[in-house]
């Protein structure tokens, strides 16, 4: 799974077992972990609006808001772990790729390329990540090597390439496609 981080912290037995109960008995959270999220996000947001019960929407009560945005957030959670299971699933595939001896795999060469466009990277910079001691503008073996994996990356539509940019640089830049 993406680098997401852990939040940790402490409740009583009984707490904890009340959130579980409330998370296990609506439909509308998948897991505790969920319910807490959403939660939050609700809290953040303020997107209840005032908790007087007045309408705050033509026909809409808060209530009603209140679930529509749960159902929103509850599809935004499942996507970022479909996005997730995605990503995972292609780097498990490129982990057991082989490159000759002494090279980096598919997949560590894919997990130091960066996502989006605006975080491309040029084959140097990909290639001082990996530790290559190459010049990869200049023609040697490692750097021959490491452009054939790219390109082979980029013909399988999973990292994508900024040729021309705003950013002044005319040397082709790297990037990890979008799920």
């Amino acid at each position: 799974m993406a680098n997401k981080p852990t939040i940790a912290f402490r409740v009583s037995e009984g707490q904890k077992s009340e959130w579980e109960n409330y998370a296990d008995n609506n439909d509308e959270y998948d897991s505790l972990s969920h319910l807490i999220r959403v939660a939050v996000s609700h809290e953040m947001s303020d997107q209840y609006g005032p908790n007087d019960g007045s309408s705050t929407v033509e026909g809409g009560s808060n209530e009603q808001i209140g679930e529509l945005v749960t159902a929103v957030n509850k599809m935004q959670t499942r996507l970022e772990d479909v996005e997730d299971a995605v990503q995972d699933a292609t780097e498990a595939a490129y982990t057991n790729k082989s490159t000759p001896q002494g090279f980096p795999s598919y997949g560590e060469i894919l997990s130091v390329i960066p996502e989006g466009k605006n975080n491309a990277l040029p084959a140097n910079e990909i290639a001082r990540r990996l530790d290559l001691d190459i010049n990869v503008a200049k023609s040697s073996n490692q750097g021959s090597r490491l452009a054939l994996v790219i390109e082979e990356l980029r013909e399988e539509g999973v990292v994508s390439i900024v040729e021309d940019d705003d950013f002044g640089s005319s040397e082709p830049r790297y990037y990890r496609t979008e799920e």
